[in-house]
């Protein structure tokens, strides 16, 4: 029977628990924070190619000789609603996307909603008439990696009914947050 010294158990115990609460840190990787903010306007009408959508995006790119570690992402867009004649509203639908790439693979991360509901805001039609607005909020924990000297694209989708669509003209806006941090790509290994 083997007999365990109770220190050195322990402090095993401690390495192993700041290595899940520090990450790559406990790998003797350096790394700094990472927060990056953009501002999305999908302008009002419909693609040239689909009629049924109006997709904008914004993006970013790696820093040289680092790795970006994506943990939270957030948005919140503000979509003219839908109007179905004769008496029902139904919620606009946006869809919100991710895109990222390591090792010459660019993947695409759904950001799923969290919250959708009405608020009051102007279009911003000629009249500048009041309408109805579906904000669309998400938050979202993940981890995605980027490589260095890649683009980090967040990607808005509008789907829209230009027959059923009363405001289809209206422009939205979306705030989108993006956290995590930056380690030294010389020294990561995923």
């Amino acid at each position: 029977m083997r007999i365990f010294d109770r220190r050195k158990v322990a402090t095993l115990a401690l390495v192993l628990v700041a290595a899940t609460f520090t990450g790559a840190r406990a790998f003797g990787q350096s790394q700094k924070a990472f927060q990056k903010s953009l501002t999305i306007t999908v302008p009002g009408g419909a693609d040239s190619n689909n009629p049924r959508t109006k997709t904008a995006s914004a993006a970013f790119t790696v820093p040289a000789g680092k790795r970006l570690i994506i943990e939270h992402v957030s948005a919140r867009g503000d979509f003219p609603q839908r109007f179905i004649p004769p008496t029902n509203y139904t919620l606009a639908y946006a869809v919100f996307t991710l895109s990222t790439t390591v090792g010459g693979v660019t993947s695409a991360h759904a950001v799923e909603k969290d919250f959708e509901g009405l608020i009051n805001g102007l279009c911003n039609v000629t009249s500048g008439e009041e309408i109805s607005r579906t904000r669309t909020t998400s938050s979202r924990p993940m981890r995605a990696y980027a490589d260095p000297n890649t683009t980090v694209r967040f990607t808005v989708a509008r789907l829209i009914d230009a027959a059923a669509d009363s405001y289809v003209n209206c422009s939205s806006r979306v705030e989108v947050s993006i956290s995590g941090y930056l380690v030294d790509a010389s020294s990561t290994t995923l």
